[in-house]
């Protein structure tokens, strides 16, 4: 399993995910709404399947010995990786923006244990529902960014 992350992340992975999973500095910014945060971390998905689909990486990926199990979970995987360590890489400094004593967010929630639990259940439900309509068609050029736009919206 550790291969297929492996070839993901050297192959499929688009640099903007990385990006974007750094991202979770801008906790330290004041008055910024910290949940369009959680947005770039269910962006980099889509970006990062389209890429997939642009490099025919399902094509690379149906020649190697593996299941289309494995080569889905290698997927999921990957995606998981990333939007994990975007919230990880968040905590050092949302500790430290309590430590500087900088004043509370007027806008939305605060780094708190409550904006990362909104911040898992945001990025579950986008990646649950962009991820399975991929799955299901990877060479397709449909766009279901639509649907995940839908969601994000009303789950505000």
């Amino acid at each position: 399993m550790m291969t297929l992350l492996y070839k993901e992340l050297r192959l499929a992975a688009h640099p903007a995910s990385l990006v974007f999973a750094c991202l979770g500095c801008l906790v330290l910014v004041p008055a910024y709404p910290y949940s369009v945060i959680f947005l770039f971390g269910c962006l980099a998905p889509y970006i990062t399947f389209l890429h997939a689909r642009e490099t025919n990486d399902a094509w690379y990926t149906a020649v190697l010995p593996v299941t289309k199990r494995e080569s889905v979970l290698g997927k999921c995987l990957l995606v998981f990786v990333f939007q994990v360590f975007q919230l990880v890489f968040s905590v050092p400094f949302a500790l430290l923006r309590h430590a500087l004593h900088i004043a509370n967010n007027p806008v939305g929630l605060d780094a708190t244990a409550a904006w990362y639990g909104m911040g898992f259940s945001y990025m579950a439900c986008s990646t649950w529902s962009f991820s399975r309509h991929f799955i299901k068609a990877v060479t397709k050029s449909e766009n279901h960014l639509s649907l995940q736009q839908f969601l994000w919206f009303f789950s505000w």
